[in-house]
């Protein structure tokens, strides 16, 4: 092998490392969609609901609370999903606070903000229903921005 054959040889195969090193540090840092669902087996703690959604295999799931639960029990809850990289992805508020009954869109108005302040605490999005009281068309799932956006035009 002759000088410019090994230096044109050693250029090529010190491209191709680097290049193959970079793209593999693109392909790590691609975000990627996590799967969840509903589980249906009873938790009564993080450790165990953490373990339930492993066995599933998802890598995101409903947040696991009732809207009352202790702020030390959510700060556990939300702790465990970090360790276990496991997205709290949605507090279900399923309620309409735009509804034509007054005691009615009362309740779900405080249905929705203890659901915000719990998501606030775990979550990333606050899923409920709206219905126009004009027009009875459904609304769009909230998220914390929207929520406000909707309050701040009903006040």
């Amino acid at each position: 092998m002759n000088r410019r054959t090994f230096v044109r040889t050693t250029f090529q195969t010190t491209s191709l490392v680097a290049a193959a090193s970079a793209l593999s540090g693109m392909i790590a840092d691609t975000p990627t969609v996590r799967l969840g669902g509903p589980l249906f087996e009873r938790t009564d703690d993080p450790d165990s609901w953490i373990a339930a959604v492993k066995r599933l295999g998802y890598r995101a799931a409903y947040c696991p609370l009732k809207l009352d639960a202790a702020a030390d029990v959510v700060q556990a809850y939300a702790s465990a999903a970090r360790k276990a990289d496991i997205v709290i992805a949605e507090v279900g508020a399923w309620s309409n606070p735009l509804s034509a009954d007054a005691e009615m869109a009362q309740q779900a108005f405080k249905r929705c903000v203890d659901s915000l302040k719990l998501a606030e605490l775990s979550a990333q999005t606050v899923a409920s229903i709206l219905v126009d009281r004009k027009t009875q068309s459904i609304g769009q799932a909230l998220t914390k921005t929207t929520y406000l956006k909707q309050h701040l035009v009903r006040s």
